[in-house]
């Protein structure tokens, strides 16, 4: 025996381990050692305690018989042998290391998945064990005779290997006649569960045909999961334990395990006899991938065609979607001309042709809202602040994370609930107007409308109304445009509605200084000096209060709003003299 790290065959190779063992033999894993390849050799000690019986002979004729006929044949499917030694009565067959398992080790493993090899995985090794073995019958004139799961090897890139010449039949050989103990019969050694029946008649020599059985018997077990001869009383074949075997698989195996051999030429196409030579079953199986290729061609050809008929469709679809949402944009562009003219029914109807033709364009159902608002908004016979909520709701159904949307639902819901009308709801308003923070929480605009609706909400009574958070939310958009007009504006008037309803959060001076300074960033708005009069009036300081008064006539003439504050401050002045 050997151990590992030995170096053997004057040092030319190193044992790794131990693959295998059997009666007078072991396998090793050697590396040669300027090649650095790995080779399996195999070894036969001249110290076995069986030295010089009748049967360690044989056993070591076989041996080297293996090594011969590997030696003598190169082909893919067939452990290749590389060298041979006998050293001090001890015999050493250098083979090529075939790393994966046998199918032995596959079909144990299957078993314990309790999962069934794919159909097309067996079809495979099928022909290459086919390949292998006829090599073995056409260039050597021999027969196997010992074909089973365990001979039949992997390679790294999961190749069959055909493996164990030793109990092969050639032609010419006294070797071949003669036997090992637990051999199927006196004659033909081999393993009872994949032996032919022939294998039973020792007087004559073996012909192809046996292999072509032992290699139907590993194939049915791989297919199906049961021995073939377990179970060929019960089943007619591999689909009575394989429903997904396809038909021609099935007969090739009944043809490939019949009993009976054909006699003459003639019987040689009778599908009801075995096969006399390997390569009927690897025309069978050509046949069957030639029937798979041209059923491939034709799905694939299929599938061009489908493919084809469906790019001209979509092709055809896309041309005509083009058309409609080229429409639809002109339909959408002649209603934002109609809003901008305050033509609201227009500007809807143009907007609904729009959403017809592209009923997935959020910014047609936000248009269109945008109209029914605006003319609410304008007391317009079009108006209708619920069919505004209703296109918002869409267009944020279609684009959630758009932050403009969100705003003006939320902008909606506030004006209408100002309004007292049902779609009203400053809960719903304020919902938005956060929800448009968290998209965009550097955003001034979303701060200063949810300031709004608070205030709103606050002047309304209304349970979410909260001017301290008016004022906060007032506070930051100001911090994040400090020179808009309308944020300072918004906080003013936050300050000056809480100190008109006494709330704690009220500041008329506060509410004063933050009118001033809308004021000096926009001049000529009428509403920031009406309403810094307005809080100046409520502080007493009514001629300041009527010079802000009369500014906002000066740029609004005609606002009756503005001149009847005007006439209660002078009155409220002449009252005081």
């Amino acid at each position: 025996m050997y151990t590992p790290d030995t170096l053997i065959l004057n040092g030319a190779y190193r044992i790794e381990r131990e693959l295998g063992r059997g009666a007078f033999g072991i396998v090793y894993l050697a590396t040669h050692q300027r090649l650095q390849v790995e080779r399996a050799i195999k070894v036969l000690h001249a110290d076995t305690p069986a030295v010089g019986s009748t049967v360690f002979n044989i056993y070591r004729d076989r041996f080297t018989l293996e090594a011969q006929l590997a030696a003598r044949l190169h082909h893919a499917h067939v452990i290749q042998v590389y060298d041979f030694h006998e050293d001090q009565g001890t015999l050493l067959c250098v083979m090529e290391y075939a790393p994966g398992r046998s199918l032995a080790n596959v079909l144990e493993q299957a078993q314990l998945r309790g999962a069934p090899l794919p159909v097309e995985q067996v079809v495979s090794w099928l022909r290459e064990a086919a390949l292998g073995l006829q090599a073995l019958h056409d260039r050597l004139d021999a027969v196997h005779r010992d074909v089973k799961p365990a001979n039949l090897l992997l390679d790294a890139e999961g190749r069959i290997k055909v493996a164990d010449l030793g109990l092969a039949q050639i032609a010419g050989s006294n070797l071949s006649q003669r036997s090992l103990v637990g051999s199927v019969s006196a004659d033909h050694p081999g393993t009872p569960n994949y032996a032919s029946p022939e294998h039973r008649f020792g007087s004559q020599p073996l012909t192809p045909a046996a292999d072509v059985y032992g290699l139907g018997c590993v194939a049915f077990e791989l297919l199906t999961g049961q021995r073939w001869k377990r179970v060929q009383l019960r089943v007619a074949g591999a689909r009575d334990l394989r429903a997904d075997a396809p038909d021609w698989l099935d007969a090739l195996l009944r043809r490939m395990l019949a009993e009976e051999l054909p006699r003459t030429q003639a019987e040689l196409q009778n599908p009801a006899l075995r096969y006399a030579e390997m390569s009927g079953v690897l025309e069978a199986l050509e046949a069957a991938y030639e029937a798979a290729r041209r059923a491939e061609r034709e799905r694939q050809e299929e599938q061009m065609r489908t493919a084809a008929a469906r790019k001209a469709e979509e092709e055809r679809r896309a041309a005509a979607l083009q058309a409609e949402q080229e429409e639809a944009a002109r339909w959408a562009a002649q209603g934002n001309t109609a809003l901008g003219g305050k033509d609201y029914q227009k500007a809807i109807s143009d907007y609904t042709r729009a959403i017809e033709l592209a009923p997935d364009n959020a910014v047609y159902s936000f248009s269109r809202g945008l109209g029914f608002l605006n003319a609410a908004n304008y007391k317009h016979p079009a108006g209708d602040y619920a069919k505004a909520i209703a296109d918002f709701t869409r267009a944020i159904e279609l684009a959630p994370d758009n932050v403009e949307y969100s705003q003006m639902r939320g902008i909606c819901y506030n004006t209408a609930a100002n309004a007292k009308h049902p779609a009203g709801d400053y809960a719903k308003a304020i919902a938005d107007d956060t929800r448009a923070i968290e998209l965009a929480p550097n955003n001034a605009n979303c701060y200063n409308n949810r300031g709004l609706s608070y205030t709103s909400a606050a002047l309304n009574k209304h349970l979410e109304g909260d001017y301290a958070k008016a004022i906060a939310d007032n506070t930051r958009a100001i911090e994040l445009a400090p020179d808009n007009a309308v944020y300072s504006f918004s906080r003013g008037l936050s300050y000056h509605n809480a100190a008109s309803y006494k709330h704690p959060a009220g500041d008329y001076a506060k509410a004063i200084a933050d009118f001033t300074r809308a004021i000096e960033l926009a001049p000529n708005t009428a509403d920031y000096y009406y309403l810094r009069a307005l809080s100046l009036w409520f502080k007493d300081e009514n001629l300041k209060a009527l010079a802000d008064v009369q500014r906002a006539m000066a740029l609004e003439p005609g606002n009756n709003k503005y001149s009847e504050l005007a006439d209660k401050i002078r009155k409220k002045i002449a009252g005081s003299r």
